[in-house]
């Protein structure tokens, strides 16, 4: 599982929890408080001659049970007998109202319970701000220096590797740590190591010590990022957490629009076997970085647009150096091609059941064109206790249609073989057991494709790719 998933960001689920029965623990200037609150909101709807209502937290939603997790720390205070009536859903504003409590408690908490109020604060942030509560204040409080971190252990059973039809069996353990420097409210520091041992695999072990390393700076509604660092560009098809080393800057964040422009370099190597990959994450060596920030033939444009409350559409313009020239130093499993576009949107079916469509078209000199079609049951962020999900989608991804196979963070691992090249089905369960832990079970089933033709086709009797993926993993 890729850490920028685990972060991000990106994943990548909401067990059903009786909102009105999990809703406890207001005290009575908190429900004064949130009371002025949606008397103030609606007195602003009716004067402007709305009849809409502050929004109640649906039955279900994942916020009551990281309510209930932290009521039951000690971290939210209730009534004289320590429970809410549970009559009636909670408002948002209601719902800021315990959040903002537990957030004057920040000293306190763990780093588990602080995950989960980090969490309840980015849902709630529009909240938190309307009933005047100082998200500042949590900023202050907030030790300049912090670790975070992910251990994950993996098995695997693969057939279908570029250099065997064998099936190859591999595991591996990795730990990975973010050390973090806050230099104020809107700057940060990020240095990132790596472990990575496996017990039976192709590529050996190995250590990063600090290998990514990048500087964040965020204020009203712009961002600036330089360094090396991993991202992915739209939504991940083409360019999934892959590790590049360049400046990026964002704007609209919030916002109906919003968009980052990216000029970087993405591991120009000195030579083939100087790139070393392994198959549970993307190594990356300073050796194989060239001393310049950024390659000019490298860069993206992307934005983000909210068509509605429940649609997103995504479009990403990106480049890169023309690698048909066999002096330039890249791997021979690239793209041909010199300019992407993806284009790809996210729809709300139903509660936290979401439909994801994604194209990437290249000037490759073979297959253009890339695709998938992915079906996600629940929401697997934040991992808490009891949340779980299901995952089903379908890909075509020829080789030359990809910069790299991302392949939308769920194949990605094997760049070099099952991620491109690959047409089939993929389906996944992630469950969170304990608080900040997703257990991971996943099933890729394809065949070959053919990149000769612009949307590849299926190699008669080609050789079937497939992989079964056993995952555990726990942040802190």
């Amino acid at each position: 599982m890729k850490k920028a998933a685990l972060f991000g960001i990106s994943l990548l689920l909401l067990s059903g929890v009786n909102g009105t029965a999990n809703a406890e623990v207001l005290n009575d200037k908190a429900l004064q408080l949130a009371a002025e609150n949606n008397a103030k909101v609606e007195a602003e709807l009716n004067g402007k001659k709305q009849k809409k209502a502050p929004a109640d937290v649906k039955a279900g939603h994942w916020s009551y049970q990281a309510v209930k997790q932290l009521t039951e720390a000690g971290l939210v205070e209730g009534f004289d007998n320590g429970m809410f009536e549970g009559d009636r859903n909670l408002t948002r504003y209601e719902m800021a109202v315990i959040i903002s409590r537990a957030m004057d408690k920040m000293e306190t908490v763990d780093a588990q319970q602080k995950i989960i109020i980090q969490a309840l604060q980015d849902e709630y942030t529009k909240e938190l701000k309307n009933i005047g509560a100082q998200i500042e204040e949590l900023k202050k409080k907030v030790d300049k220096v912090q670790f975070h971190g992910y251990f994950g252990t993996r098995y695997d059973h693969v057939k279908g590797m570029a250099v065997s039809s064998d099936p190859v069996m591999k595991k591996t353990t990795q730990l990975s740590v973010d050390t973090q420097y806050h230099f104020d409210k809107h700057t940060m520091i990020t240095l990132s190591t790596t472990y990575n041992r496996s017990f039976k695999a192709e590529q050996a072990d190995y250590t990063n010590l600090g290998a990514l390393q990048w500087v964040d700076y965020n204020n009203r509604g712009y961002s600036l990022k330089v360094g090396r660092y991993a991202t992915t560009m739209g939504y991940g098809l083409m360019f999934n957490d892959e590790k590049i080393q360049g400046v990026e800057v964002g704007f609209g964040k919030g916002k109906r629009l919003s968009g980052r422009v990216t000029l970087a370099q993405y591991k120009p190597v000195t030579s083939i076997e100087a790139d070393t990959d392994n198959e549970f994450t993307n190594n990356l060596s300073s050796h194989n970085l060239h001393p310049a920030l950024f390659n000019e033939d490298f860069w993206s444009l992307e934005l983000d647009y909210k068509l509605t409350p429940k649609t997103n559409v995504k479009g990403v313009f990106q480049t890169k150096p023309n690698t048909r020239d066999k002096a330039f130093p890249y791997r021979n499993w690239e793209s041909t091609g010199t300019r992407f576009v993806e284009l790809g949107f996210d729809h709300q079916l139903w509660k936290d059941n979401t439909l994801i469509a994604d194209w990437v078209h290249a000037n490759s000199d073979v297959s253009r064109n890339a695709y998938k079609v992915q079906m996600q049951f629940g929401n697997p962020w934040p991992p808490i206790k009891g949340k779980h999900a299901h995952t089903v989608a379908w890909y075509n991804a020829p080789a030359d249609a990809m910069i790299i196979g991302g392949s939308g963070g769920m194949i990605g691992d094997y760049i070099s073989t099952l991620g491109e090249g690959f047409r089939g089905w993929v389906a996944g369960y992630q469950w969170s057991p304990v608080n900040n832990t997703i257990f991971d079970v996943f099933y890729m089933y394809g065949r070959t494709v053919d990149a000769s033709a612009p949307y590849g086709y299926t190699i008669p009797g080609g050789v079937r790719k497939k992989i079964f993926r056993l995952d555990f993993a726990l942040l802190f």
